[in-house]
């Protein structure tokens, strides 16, 4: 029974660590993990941090559009099952390479495995393109992994086809993982927490971003992660390189995260993965886009939409900051997104499937 895990960003490397270890329980499975460079500069080295390692690795060059991306995986995808069969393939979430790893298997007759499924905002320009490809993977897979209830429910509303498992987040158990070698430290650091680089915020977005940063600095000490896309990392280095009471990070190693994240008491974030994972730490989130996928942590009352309005996120900034009641309420409910044991059930879900399904 053989199974391709692909690889593309840091994120998709993260939540995909559970499941290649779930999947090493069952000797049966002949696992390849395959990397295809989407985000060459964070991919490297994540696998590690859970003592993993890819078993094939396909570079691309930087300055590539999303039409080239696409068009050159597929190509990749095909040449490469073309020489050698597989069984099942597990893309994760809505990068392009999900998309073009997924689209190109089911164009093969291979079944294709969605790890966290279920997700929408119903724009498809919110966020671009990745609601776009979630759709299509959707639409491509035979197994579908959903991360919450809410998730589970959609996907059957949309009538999916193929098998439909409700089985949490593995982003809970990579972070679980890592909580278990990180130290609280005595006093914070930073007052806010900062990521962003979504494509939706390029026009104007994250400028505006960049300008309530320099307003809350003035009272707050921030952390600001930057991401290496230029359209980002540009305008925040020009507006705020020399600005007194915020730091520019470079992308923080992952085992070093959890040790961060618990030395701040806010995160202004339009990360996916940060939003599933500051509930653990029972850390307040401002979103700073206009809708998310992720409103379970809404919900919960762990997280506000902000946007990137400078208005909106300087007010609802201090507002958390300075009001110890809200502060209260926004940590004091546990991870609505899983229980750290989705790795291994998504692992089991794969071997029996595989054993019912594999004539060979």
């Amino acid at each position: 029974m053989k199974v391709d895990i692909i690889i593309g960003t840091r994120p998709e490397a993260i939540k995909m660590a559970p499941i290649i270890k779930g999947l090493a329980h069952f000797p049966k499975i002949k696992l390849r993990v395959v990397g295809t460079g989407q985000h060459l500069s964070l991919l490297d080295g994540m696998l590690s941090s859970f003592g993993l390692t890819l078993d094939e690795y396909w570079p691309f060059e930087d300055g590539r559009t999303q039409q080239e991306l696409l068009a050159q995986l597929m190509k990749r995808c095909t040449e490469h099952w073309t020489k050698e069969q597989v069984d099942l393939v597990l893309v994760q979430g809505d990068t392009t390479s999900a998309w073009s790893a997924a689209q190109s298997a089911a164009l093969m007759g291979i079944a294709v495995g969605h790890i966290e499924a279920g997700l929408r905002t119903y724009q498809l320009d919110a966020p671009f393109p990745e609601e776009l490809n979630r759709q299509w993977i959707s639409r491509c897979a035979r197994l579908h992994f959903a991360p919450t209830q809410v998730a589970f429910d959609r996907l059957k509303n949309e009538r999916v086809q193929g098998e439909v498992h409700l089985v949490g987040n593995t982003v809970v158990d990579a972070l679980e993982e890592m909580l278990r070698e990180a130290k609280k430290p005595l006093h914070p650091k930073y007052d806010i927490l900062v990521t962003a680089h979504r494509r939706e915020s390029f026009y104007g977005g994250i400028e505006r971003i960049s300008k309530s940063l320099e307003i809350l600095a003035e009272h707050y000490r921030i952390g600001l992660i930057l991401h290496p896309n230029p359209k980002s990392k540009t305008v925040f280095e020009t507006q705020l390189a020399d600005k007194t009471n915020i730091d520019l990070l470079d992308p923080v190693p992952y085992a070093q995260m959890p040790e961060l994240l618990m030395n701040c008491r806010l995160l202004l974030t339009d990360s996916g993965g940060l939003q599933e994972e500051a509930p653990s730490f029972q850390l307040p989130v401002l979103v700073l886009r206009d809708s998310t996928e992720r409103e379970e942590l809404i919900a919960a009352g762990a997280g506000i939409l902000v946007g990137t309005s400078t208005e909106k996120i300087v007010l609802k900034s201090k507002e958390i900051l300075e009001n110890p009641e809200l502060y209260r309420q926004m940590t004091q409910n546990s991870n609505p997104f899983g229980d750290g044991l989705s790795g291994i059930r998504i692992a089991e879900i794969c071997h029996d499937w595989l054993q019912r399904t594999v004539q060979r």
